[in-house]
C-alpha cells in the first residue's frame, strides 16, 4: 500500500492518531524506517476532552465530538501544505475521526490524503 502511495505522490508524509495502545506510534515509526518517509506529528488528542466516545449513540454526535476531540498543529500543516499524508490509526469505529481529520487536512492541502487502520471496532 505504502509503496503504491509513494509512486503516486511527490511529497508523502506519515502521521498518526495518538492512542493509549501505542500501536499507531509503532506502525508509523516502522513504516518510516523501512520506506524512509518523514513523520510529522500533526494530530493530538485534546487533553481537555473528557467525553467517552463509546457513550455517543449517533454518527452526528460522534462527528461533533471528533471536532473537539482532536487538536491539530496548524503551523506544521500549513508549513507542509504541499504534502499528502498517510494517517495511521489503530481502530476504525464509525468513521467520524477519519472524516474530521481528512477534512481538516483537505482544507489546508487541497489534496487527497490517506488512512491506514489496523483494526475494525465492533
Amino acid at each position: 500500500y505504502l509503496v503504491s502511495l509513494k509512486e503516486k505522490t511527490d511529497n508523502l508524509k506519515l502521521t498518526y492518531i495518538p492512542s493509549g495502545s501505542k500501536i499507531p506510534d509503532d506502525i508509523v515509526l516502522l513504516l518510516s524506517n523501512i520506506h524512509d518517509i518523514e513523520v510529522l506529528k500533526i494530530i493530538d488528542k485534546n487533553p481537555n476532552d473528557t467525553i467517552d466516545s463509546k457513550n455517543l449513540t449517533t454518527f452526528e454526535e460522534s462527528l461533533e465530538h471528533a471536532k473537539t476531540k482532536y487538536i491539530f498543529d496548524d503551523i506544521q500543516i500549513e508549513k507542509n501544505k504541499n504534502s499528502q499524508y498517510l494517517i495511521i490509526d489503530d481502530v476504525f469505529g464509525n468513521g467520524s475521526s477519519i472524516f474530521t481529520i481528512l477534512k481538516k487536512l483537505y482544507d489546508t492541502t487541497d489534496t487527497l490524503n490517506y488512512f491506514l487502520i489496523a483494526v475494525k471496532d465492533e
